[in-house]
């Protein structure tokens, strides 16, 4: 892409060898500042998608709070941030997450050194906006990009996001919007959440799934299949509709296997020392909540 510097470049052959179709059809339009929808499969490379142009133009002028990344789980905000150190590390760029796992100590430290790039959550945004030292660095503010945006388009937190962006357009009159999506989204709705006209790329290959369907009343042959699948698989995540339920199975599954538990109710200490055992392929399983539902990249790093 001769329209990215020859740092990037560099990086990009590093990193993957090449660019896939969904970045190379997004790249040149956020370059162009189009507000652009990325519609594309879990792990397609979206992220990198929208992000690899920012961080071309944030090398440019490397303002303070230039994009704003918006993710609805404190989960994948931590997840986010792993991939991005190796970026961050070879650009000398500061990536930071601000959420309500943020301690006072970190909150302090983000309004005296201010990051390039500030992960939140749509209920956190609604913080910032307020906050006198960091509202004033949002002058600045170049990108905003809400990730998984399905997740909150059939709820109030639509609203929510709606109503921060248009307080962001009072502060900063140069935003490009990026959204991203696992799942061909209501277009119609995302251009209402922004108020603003979008162009769309959408890149579907065709992935095959093996899903089974297993229905076992018996609770001893109900764990005795969970732990099959635990056995045959890099690693499982277990879903429960409680805490209590997610407790007492991850207790019973300890007894055969290394098993994590994973809700809200823990402690943000446990629960990022959890994702990092997924990450680092140290744990079989983690029984969770829906604090994973989106789930977690278990690449190594």
């Amino acid at each position: 892409l001769l329209m990215l510097l020859e740092e990037i470049e560099k990086l990009i052959k590093e990193k993957f060898g090449s660019l896939n179709e969904v970045q190379r059809l997004a790249i040149p339009k956020i370059l162009e500042r189009k507000n652009v929808i990325i519609s594309s499969p879990t792990g397609s490379g979206k992220t990198e998608a929208a992000l690899i142009p920012i961080f071309n133009e944030l090398l440019k002028n490397k303002i303070s709070i230039f994009c704003l990344y918006v993710t609805p789980l404190r989960a994948l905000n931590r997840d986010l941030l792993s991939r991005l150190d190796w970026w961050a590390n070879k650009l000398d760029i500061e990536i930071a997450v601000r959420h309500s796992d943020t301690s006072l100590y970190e909150r302090r430290k983000q309004s005296i050194f201010v990051p390039n790039i500030l992960i939140t959550t749509p209920e956190t945004l609604n913080i910032i906006l307020v906050a006198k030292k960091l509202r004033e660095y949002l002058k600045n503010l170049n990108f905003v990009v809400i990730d998984e945006i399905h997740e909150l388009l059939d709820s109030k937190r639509a609203t929510q996001l709606a109503f921060c962006i248009k307080r962001l357009k009072l502060i900063s009159n140069n935003i490009t919007f990026i959204a991203l999506s696992a799942t061909i989204a209501n277009k119609d709705e995302i251009r209402k959440i922004f108020g603003e006209k979008f162009e769309f790329v959408s890149t579907f290959e065709r992935k095959k799934y093996e899903i089974d369907v297993i229905l076992e009343e018996d609770l001893k042959k109900r764990v005795e299949k969970i732990l099959d699948v635990i056995r045959n698989n890099r690693l499982t995540i277990i879903f429960t509709n409680t805490r209590e339920q997610a407790e007492a199975l991850a207790n019973r599954l300890k007894e055969f296997e290394n098993v994590e538990v994973h809700h809200s109710s823990l402690s943000k200490e446990i629960r990022e020392k959890v994702e990092s055992l997924m990450r680092e392929g140290k744990i079989k399983a983690c029984v969770a909540t829906s604090s994973l539902q989106l789930g977690i990249d278990t690449v190594s790093y």
